[in-house]
């Protein structure tokens, strides 16, 4: 297996797929329950300057296919897209985007690095991808502080957290969909 940051010529379909399955929640609401759109839609901004850009996202590969990623936010992401911009690439967005990217973007301007989706395909889980995914991310963030904010109901992906030092700060609501009761979610730190 390999871990490494994105390339321009790795196969975005396999990027957005793991976007689309990283929250049951979101992306599902923007693109009405369908997975294709959702990663044709997703290819368009892995190239473009946004917090969706290719270059933000660290993958795992095994077997020939991307089975893991994290997409990240930081003060090193080269994100000049503005949200117009994004509106631009015929996504039939939902009011949603702009408050989720509006958050984003604000990680791009301070010291921490914010982990906005973590996934690895459901085939591929419990073999340690999930782990060297984020010791690959912590080590090419030295010395940084890294926030999250993950499903209560998620337990292995708080156990993962857990085991890289992440600690529980709040609990708190968050977005589900439209007419959908808002999720229980913790919001987690490593210092």
């Amino acid at each position: 297996m390999q871990i490494r940051r994105a390339e321009r010529n790795d196969n975005f379909e396999d990027i957005g797929e793991l976007i689309y399955l990283t929250d049951p929640y979101i992306y599902p609401y923007w693109f009405n329950n369908n997975i294709e759109e959702a990663k044709n839609i997703f290819v368009k901004l892995l190239c473009r300057e946004c917090v969706f850009n290719y270059r933000n996202c660290i993958v795992a590969i095994k077997d020939n296919k991307i089975v893991g990623l994290i997409l990240v936010v930081s003060k090193e992401n080269k994100i000049t897209d503005k949200i117009e911009d994004i509106k631009k690439v015929n996504f039939n967005y939902k009011y949603t985007i702009e408050k989720y990217v509006e958050k984003a973007y604000e990680y791009c301007n301070n010291d921490i690095v914010y982990i906005l989706n973590v996934c690895v395909l459901p085939e591929y889980r419990n073999h340690k991808i999930g782990s060297k995914l984020m010791q690959f991310l912590i080590q090419n963030f030295p010395n940084r502080e890294f926030f999250l904010e993950v499903l209560s109901d998620n337990i292995p992906a708080h156990k993962l957290y857990e085991k890289f030092g992440f600690k529980k700060i709040k609990e708190d609501k968050g977005f589900s969909g439209y007419k959908i009761p808002d999720v229980d979610i913790h919001i987690m730190i490593k210092k």
